[in-house]
């Protein structure tokens, strides 16, 4: 027979500012050929990441997210069938510190890629989520001894020690919360964006044994 007990459960937020800038951008090259269009879209992309780190971007802070080719089919004025081309592109993600001179990184990598570049979207995120993490896990086991102490009281019985602490959920590393774009070139100007507030959500299950 199982020892009685009582069974409780606390969630537990923390709200925390974001720490980092997130920078999708890439390059895109079209040719007649496979081996052309990639060939175009790797140059550029070299040049594009020299750039960044010419900005002073760290090169542990550039991450290749995908690279691709394949073929476009398009139609002339008429609806006639051109012969196909190949798209090469190249996508990076790009971590910058909040308060980074972004524009200026935006700059940099476009003027270094030229007709090729591609900026996909930017936002916020939040990497070091330890601290927060902890704070609304002790949040949510002092709301879930809060809970049990409520139904003892109301069971006319009395807490004995916890005999076991499990977590349910935590909010892990929330991901980047970016502005989606594709801006060419021509586009590169870097939109306003609010770092506003991540949100840490742990939820635990705690088991009091009775005194």
């Amino acid at each position: 027979m199982a020892e009685a007990g009582i069974v409780s459960y606390g969630t537990g937020r923390v709200e925390a500012a974001p720490d980092s800038i997130l920078l999708r951008l890439g390059t895109e090259a079209r040719a007649p050929g496979p081996t052309g269009a990639l060939a175009q879209a790797n140059e550029a992309a070299a040049a594009l990441v020299a750039a960044l780190q010419a900005a002073g971007v760290e090169p542990s802070a550039v991450r290749t997210e995908h690279a691709a080719v394949h073929q476009a089919y398009d139609h002339g004025p008429q609806g006639e069938a051109r012969p196909p081309t190949f798209v090469a592109s190249t996508t990076f993600s790009v971590r910058l510190g909040v308060g980074a001179p972004v524009e200026a990184v935006i700059d940099r990598a476009a003027e270094a890629a030229g007709e090729a570049f591609r900026l996909h979207g930017l936002g916020y995120a939040l990497e070091d989520v330890a601290e927060a993490q902890a704070e609304a896990a002790r949040r949510a086991v002092a709301a879930a001894r809060a809970q049990a102490a409520v139904l003892a009281a109301a069971a006319g019985v009395h807490l004995g020690p916890v005999r076991r602490v499990e977590e349910l959920s935590a909010g892990g590393t929330p991901p980047p919360r970016p502005m989606a774009m594709a801006a060419e070139r021509s586009m590169v100007a870097a939109p306003p964006i609010e770092p506003g507030l991540e949100t840490i959500v742990v939820s635990v299950l705690v088991e009091h044994a009775l005194a």
